[in-house]
């Protein structure tokens, strides 16, 4: 359990970084057209999933589902109100809407979506085999 905590705890890190800083993250012409909500939407509904895994590996238990949207919800306002101590930067009821409806979507899917929890899932294989190290004359 305690390897699957990394990856929520990294995604959650990076927010954290990224919310902090002075500039705006994405480019001007994204933020006229409000694109950050739907960025908002699909990194806490990774997040919530993240968060969702550490619980559930193999059962789909509702009282897990609530606690990750209930973790991704209340981190994303945490966020924001750490955005509303930067002086540049300022705390928005939307953003935090973006983040609540983004773990709840993802948290469905990844409880009901079966082909989308097998590709979550799936193993990857990272053992590289040297066998083919062939010297070229």
């Amino acid at each position: 359990m305690f390897y699957r905590m990394l990856w929520p705890l990294a995604l959650a890190s990076i927010i954290v970084f990224s919310s902090g800083r002075a500039d705006p993250q994405l480019p001007e012409f994204l933020q006229l057209a409000r694109i950050d909500k739907v960025v908002h939407f699909f990194v806490f509904g990774l997040l919530a999933t993240l968060v969702l895994r550490v619980y559930d590996n193999k059962n789909t238990h509702i009282k897990f589902a609530f606690m990750a949207i209930i973790i991704t919800s209340l981190f994303g306002f945490l966020d924001e109100w750490h955005q509303y101590l930067n002086p540049y930067r300022y705390f928005e009821v939307a953003d935090w809407m973006a983040d609540t409806l983004g773990s709840v979507v993802a948290v469905i899917a990844y409880q009901s979506l079966q082909h989308y929890r097998r590709l979550l899932e799936m193993n990857i294989n990272l053992n590289w085999k040297k066998n083919n190290t062939s010297k070229i004359n």
